[in-house]
């Protein structure tokens, strides 16, 4: 997994589709003004954590793959 939580991030780089078999993505308490169009391709998530501003940046695809999306 990843766990982004917390860094203040302002973006997230667009290599992260690559990541295709990655399961667990916590991306709460950052400063993305948007995600990248390729995190659709991350349907191996089962857990994706992120702030609720930025839950519309998450494709339908997605929402639908990932057994957990928690928004804070």
């Amino acid at each position: 997994g990843l766990y982004f939580e917390n860094n203040q991030f302002d973006f997230l780089p667009s290599n992260i589709g690559l990541f295709t078999n990655l399961q667990y993505l916590y991306l709460n308490g950052n400063k993305f003004d948007s995600l990248p169009s390729n995190i659709g391709s991350l349907t191996n998530l089962l857990k994706l954590k992120l702030e609720h501003r930025h839950s519309n940046f998450v494709p339908d695809n997605l929402k639908y793959a990932v057994k957990e999306v928690r928004e804070y």
